[in-house]
């Protein structure tokens, strides 16, 4: 809300357009939709209006460097080893990398299994195997962490996708066009992915959801209430630690209570 004053009215207009043709767009039966899913076709149609009508500044629009190598940085693990003083905080910050891709990680394939049309089951340990594996390799060459993709998932539930081969052809697609098309990637405005991200989260946080939870029971939907606010206000591991902690408490209270009407009754 501290944005609104000095906001950019165009991008505005095209990210709230992008958002309402993604909703519009779902809800529509048709054979054009079964060509491209709703946000193929709300990319291309933001950029579109991006490139020829609205002409955006490039400080609006995704920047990828002109080489993929430039992103490739290999550790120094000499200077590490060379410097004591660094140990404590460098193990500090892989413990807490590793707690909070592990738990973004659970918490993603969860919120996936939610959405399949097939009510399928990951399985964590699978999981968490995986990304021991890649965020090794990604550290390696100098990368950022990586964790189960939910934007990418559920893009894949959306457009059809029933295998893990569409996280697959995903991986070659995008591969493809970060080394080869890097350019046209350049032109997409950064509100159109915002529309995305925002529509993805209304479809993992609509109200079926909270009236599913709230069906199971009071103290599901106060623990699901309290997980969401605190995740929206800090961040997913606070959100998911605030949840335990008040799945904890309701309980000892539960317990406390059955045992409070267990003496009652003897």
């Amino acid at each position: 809300p501290r944005h609104v004053g000095s906001m950019n009215l165009q991008v505005f207009v095209l990210g709230i357009g992008c958002l309402a043709g993604l909703f519009v767009l779902t809800a529509m039966p048709g054979r054009m939709l079964k060509v491209m899913p709703p946000a193929v076709w709300v990319f291309f149609a933001g950029t579109l209006a991006s490139v020829f009508i609205l002409k955006l500044d490039r400080h609006y629009l995704i920047n990828v460097p002109n080489s993929v190598m430039d992103g490739v940085v290999m550790p120094q693990f000499g200077t590490v080893l060379a410097h004591p003083e660094l140990w404590l905080a460098l193990a500090y910050l892989v413990i807490t990398l590793v707690l909070i891709d592990g738990a973004e990680s659970l918490a993603t394939i969860a919120a996936v299994d939610r959405i399949d049309p097939f009510r399928r089951r990951s399985d964590p340990d699978r999981t968490l195997q995986a990304m021991g594996a890649s965020n090794v390799a990604s550290s390696a060459l100098g990368g950022l962490t990586i964790i189960p993709g939910m934007i990418k998932s559920t893009a894949n539930i959306l457009g059809g996708g029933r295998t893990q081969w569409a996280n697959f052809y995903n991986a070659c697609f995008l591969l493809m066009f970060v080394l080869l098309f890097s350019d046209l990637i350049n032109m997409v405005p950064l509100t159109v992915l915002a529309a995305v991200l925002v529509f993805i989260g209304y479809k993992l946080c609509k109200p079926a959801v909270w009236l599913n939870v709230a069906r199971v029971g009071a103290e599901q939907f106060a623990v699901f209430v309290v997980t969401l606010l605190v995740t929206l206000t800090t961040d997913l591991l606070i959100g998911l630690l605030a949840g335990v902690a008040v799945k904890l408490v309701l309980n000892l209270w539960l317990e406390s209570l059955w045992h409070t009407l267990r003496n009652r009754s003897d």
